[in-house]
Formats: structure tokens, sequence, C-alpha cells
């Protein structure tokens, strides 16, 4: 017996419970995709976080900058981390092209599509490609990671708002300002690395 392709569900539950798509759930030509204006403020928050501070060439329009490049590449971890196959899934590997500029404003598209199974070891094949709002591909390529074989349901977090509030402020702003008396804190950040 043959099945058709299924999208992700779409309905309104979907947007407030984060569920996961088992191996054997997955189907051959399964897909599901995320829609989402990239604003320079994104492009500012990744340099913040990754260290690459230089804010003329954040906002530049050269094409393939690394930093717009990296932020746009995010989109395909939250369509793997929270859609397909949502999650419990882990990265195995990506093979990028980037094919054009990401510029602030740009309205990007990133679709995902089931192309192979492992039974072996729960390998998931998907093809990506991400296309701005004049249907233009930006980058395209192929993604492998490991569908989990549980069931998980989560509540989907609400995350702080980033869009200035009546000061003019970020999310970001109003909490660097609302922790600014405060002393600094010592920290370290261990990440520990696994291949398979």
């Amino acid at each position: 017996m043959t099945t058709s392709p299924k999208p992700v569900d779409a309905t309104a539950d979907a947007w407030h419970v984060l569920r996961n798509r088992t191996f054997d759930e997955i189907a051959i030509g399964d897909s599901a995709s995320l829609e989402r204006t990239f604003s320079s403020q994104d492009i500012h928050m990744f340099a913040l976080q990754s260290g690459d501070v230089d804010p003329e060439r954040a906002v530049s329009s050269s094409v393939r900058d690394t930093t717009e490049a990296a932020c746009a590449n995010v989109l395909i971890s939250a369509v793997l981390s929270t859609r397909l196959p949502g999650p419990g899934t882990r990265y195995v590997s990506q093979n990028l092209c980037f094919l054009g500029a990401v510029r602030p404003g740009d309205r990007l598209t990133v679709q995902m599509q089931v192309t192979g199974k492992d039974t072996a070891n729960h390998h998931v094949t998907l093809a990506c490609t991400c296309t701005n709002q004049e249907g233009v591909a930006v980058f395209q390529g192929q993604v492998e990671v490991v569908a989990p074989t549980e069931r998980i349901e989560r509540t989907r977090t609400v995350l702080p708002e980033i869009h200035p509030d009546a000061q003019g402020r970020t999310g970001l702003q109003s909490l660097l300002a609302h922790v600014a008396h405060l002393q600094p804190i010592r920290v370290a950040v261990a990440h520990p690395l696994r291949c398979p």
C-alpha cells in the first residue's frame, strides 16, 4: 500500500504545541516549510552572537555575505527542530550551495522535502531550497538528520519580543538596560562535540 506525501500540520494547534514526526511516520516526499521576513535586526543579532560585529558590512547589500548566509541557514534548523522531523532531531550533515544575496527586508521561504530514508540508522535525507519574495533561489542543497524514534510533544516557548517599544528600544536593548546595574558573573560554557 502506498501513501501520498504529507505536508506538516499547519493547524492552529500546531502553533502552540511542537510535535515531532518519528522515523516510522516519515515518508519519502513529506515536506515542511517556513517563511520569514529577514530584517537588518536579525543580521545584527546574529552578528552580536557570533562576534562578527562589523555594522557597516552587516547591513550591506553584498552578495553571499557570510553573516547573512549563516542567518538564512538558521531557518533550516528551525524547520528541522520544529516541523520535520521536529523535536528530538539530530543533525548529521549538510551540503548547501549559496546562490544569491540575502538582504534586509527579504521574505525568505525555506522548503524541505524528504528524499531518502535509511532504516539501519534512522537517517533521513531532505532536499532544501530557500527562495526570496521574488521566487529567486538564495540557497539549495541537502541535509541529513537522525529522525527521532519516539513521539515528543512540547509546549511551544514564547520568545521575548525584539521589536521596538514605546521608547524605540528593542527587547534586547530593554533587557540590557534592565540588567545594566548588575555585577558580571563569571561563567564557562563547554559544548561537547559528538560525530557519528
